[in-house]
């Protein structure tokens, strides 16, 4: 069975808690993956919306080596 695009009305709300055009789907799965990724202060987004070609894209800023050192560190002072 092929797959369809996401239709464009639908398109401009997958990103909202509990929307869904899924039959049985709890409109939560791209809300959380949404949540997930602004937390670290990155972007989800529809890329590609083509019959047989949806492709979302996760983009996360770089992060050096040194902040993860400092960062492990606290977390382990605070809680150690």
């Amino acid at each position: 069975m092929p797959v369809l695009a996401i239709p464009r009305c639908a398109a401009d709300h997958i990103f909202e808690p509990f929307f869904t055009a899924k039959e049985g789907g709890t409109g939560l799965g791209l809300a959380i993956a949404r949540s997930i990724v602004d937390r670290h202060h990155g972007e989800l987004y529809l890329e590609q919306n083509k019959p047989d070609h949806i492709v979302f894209t996760v983009s996360l800023p770089s992060i050096n080596k040194e902040v993860i050192v400092q960062s492990h560190s606290y977390t382990e002072s605070r809680h150690g």
